[in-house]
């Protein structure tokens, strides 16, 4: 259910951004909606003629083709603004990194995870270094090392694919992004790092959820036009289906009426 939400709230951003960059094309995907949903609601009404030539639609048929006509102005309008989804799922990333950098709560329980990974590892002398659980003070990790390093930011990385995993589910799901980075990747970003700061004494977060942020947005430009081209096919296929049932619902109602007066 969370995942449905999701997706209906990016189709709905996705029709924001089509309003907000291009009106013009907005205004053409609601004409030619209108025009599609009052010839909806024309072939309706002709459907029960074709069972009793002298039945008339009642209120409660006009309301149905209403809301038919209604809901395909909609799937026309999301059948135009689906071609922004990319740009709109790369600024819920953004936003997504905005909102983790903030989050005290997570960053600290990250930090704590990324300290027992060190101290599970004997990589490094822990012995002085307290226990991050009962005093809040501790905010550095040993990492004198280069694979310690590298195990911290591994941690960083992972954490916030899984934390982007949990806040947004239908798009990992549609990005594939994993909820691992590259070893590679992460030894460049930790060698760079290190280098213009050699100094440093903590590989810091921010980095990491920068990494997983370039991955989700890389990933966008790879798998979202499917997701593209499958919201389409889907929004041509409900089109149908509910025109379908309209009709269907209209010609029974004629029918009954033809066999009634029999």
């Amino acid at each position: 259910m969370k995942s449905l939400t999701e997706y209906i709230e990016l189709l709905a951003e996705c029709v924001q951004y089509l309003a907000g960059s291009n009106g013009f094309k907005l205004l053409l995907a609601i004409v030619f909606g209108f025009g599609l949903g009052i010839l909806g609601y024309w072939l309706s009404s002709l459907s029960s003629r074709l069972w009793h030539r002298s039945y008339h639609l009642r209120g409660t048929h006009h309301i149905i083709c209403g809301v038919a006509a209604l809901i395909t102005l909609i799937f026309a309008v999301v059948y135009v603004a689906v071609d922004f989804m990319e740009p709109v799922a790369k600024h819920q990333v953004q936003n997504w990194r905005s909102q983790v950098l903030g989050d005290s709560e997570w960053s600290r329980a990250v930090f704590v995870r990324a300290f027992e990974a060190v101290k599970k590892s004997g990589l490094e002398d822990m012995g002085g270094s307290g226990n991050p659980l009962i005093d809040p003070n501790i905010s550095t990790i040993p990492i004198n090392k280069w694979d310690s390093k590298k195990l911290v930011a591994q941690v960083f990385s992972e954490s916030s694919l899984e934390n982007f995993q949990r806040q947004h589910s239908f798009l990992d799901a549609a990005l594939h992004p994993g909820t691992a980075i590259s070893e590679r990747e992460i030894a460049d970003d930790v060698l760079d790092y290190f280098k213009k700061d050699p100094n440093a004494k903590s590989y810091p977060l921010s980095r990491a959820i920068d990494l997983a942020a370039a991955r989700l947005e890389s990933q966008a430009q790879v798998e979202l036009p499917n997701i593209e081209n499958y919201t389409k096919r889907v929004t041509i296929a409900l089109f149908f289906i509910l025109q379908l049932l309209v009709f269907s619902f209209i010609s029974m109602a004629a029918y009954r009426s033809l066999t009634a007066t029999v």
